[in-house]
């Protein structure tokens, strides 16, 4: 083991060195010392084992020479050209191997300073880590995130250097340290993994795992809200519940304003009919006289009554609005981070509200005309009473 260490390191010194051609896996190297040429001609003698070859040029200190490279034997460890080449391997994008070398950044994966692709990289492995524990399982044979649910949901582990790029290292880190603690470790890995599979659920299986890391940052939140919810000793479903609930009962309150004088609103079609054909002409203070002004004063009762009851319901939906208010914002305060997604109901409620003080306005409206023309009939057909009332008030 020691041995295979060793010789891995002793091609990372010569990958340090070698200058390679673009987009080629040849380069020069130059030998600065006897060290360097024997090490050179130790990996030479095997070139299968450590995929070094001599090209062009005489091993001899002060020379440079032309080598190629390819992967050596695999226990010994893996080169690679560039990071996205690193990544087009299956398995390292599930675990970072043990021994590589990545010869555009020169990067030794034992190096103290490492490249930023890299950091990138290692933090998507921890949130891998992390998500594999929120899943049912990680497949490393198919290199897939499997979630159970209603039916089973698979999520190829897939991404590339440009995703690497998106990653928040310090954002993902502070997330993945809120499962440090085992309280409500459980709820949480199960209010991430909805999370997850929201996000993931438009996508396919190939880029849904890119799709997560470039949209990590609202998964987060998401999270977020979910579990603030479930701390506070709710869950979205029995909100949204409650609020329904509500929101019937709000209703058939608002319904009630209108039902409680519905029999009064049907009496107006009614008394118009009355009015229309029992009041007739009378010129002198006869029996028609009595008739008409007795359907006048029961008129005048009638639209009364209704003007109170009016007034009542107006007042009790005012009670209702203001009740509704106080609710909306209880609402904004307990849940303020799922506000934006039950302000609909109590806005239906409002617009319903102002159509019921609609509705009122139209119905005493049509009384107070109904009213006004009933005087106008009787003094029309009852000329006597308004020469009578002239006489008791002259105006």
């Amino acid at each position: 083991m020691m041995m295979t260490s060793k010789k891995f390191i002793e091609l990372v010194a010569v990958y340090k060195k070698v200058v390679l051609k673009p987009s080629s896996m040849e380069g020069s190297l130059y030998l600065s010392d006897e060290s360097e040429c024997n090490n050179l001609k130790e990996l030479l003698t095997a070139k299968d084992r450590f995929g070094i070859t001599l090209e062009q040029g005489t091993i001899a200190s002060g020379n440079t020479v032309l080598i190629s490279i390819t992967h050596p034997i695999t226990r010994l460890g893996r080169v690679y050209p560039t990071v996205s080449d690193f990544l087009e391997n299956n398995k390292n994008r599930i675990r970072e191997p043990n021994e590589y070398f990545i010869l555009d950044e020169k990067y030794y994966c034992k190096d103290t300073i490492t490249p930023s692709a890299i950091q990138s990289y290692r933090c998507v492995l921890r949130l891998l880590s992390l998500l594999k524990q929120s899943a049912a399982l990680l497949d490393e044979s198919n290199y897939e995130l499997v979630y159970f649910d209603k039916e089973v949901f698979k999520i190829i582990i897939n991404y590339d250097i440009n995703d690497l790029k998106k990653i928040n290292i310090t954002t993902v880190d502070t997330f993945i340290s809120s499962f440090t603690d085992d309280t409500h470790r459980d709820q949480k890995l199960s209010i991430l993994a909805n999370a997850v599979k929201f996000a993931a659920d438009s996508q396919s299986k190939e880029s849904a795992f890119s799709k997560i890391l470039s949209d990590i940052e609202n998964i987060i939140n998401s999270f977020k809200k979910g579990y603030n919810l479930f701390s506070s000793g709710f869950s979205y479903e029995k909100i949204i519940d409650q609020l329904r609930a509500a929101k019937v009962e709000e209703m058939g309150k608002i319904h009630k304003t209108f039902s409680d004088i519905q029999n009064q609103v049907l009496g107006l079609p009614l008394a118009t009919v009355i009015v229309a054909t029992q009041m007739k002409e009378s010129i002198d203070w006869s029996v028609q006289s009595l008739i008409n002004t007795s359907i006048l004063l029961g008129a005048i009762i009638f639209v009364a009554l209704i003007s109170l009851a009016l007034f009542n319901q107006w007042q009790t939906l005012k009670a209702i609005k203001e009740e509704i208010k106080y609710k909306k914002n209880q609402a904004q305060t307990t849940y303020k981070s799922i506000y934006s997604d039950i302000e609909s109901t109590f806005s239906h409620l409002t617009t319903r509200i102002m159509i019921q003080y609609f509705a009122f306005i139209v119905i005493g409206l049509a009384v107070f005309i109904g009213l006004v023309l009933t005087f106008k009939f009787y003094f029309q057909l009852t000329p006597y009473a308004l020469q009578y009332l002239k006489n008791l008030w002259p105006f």
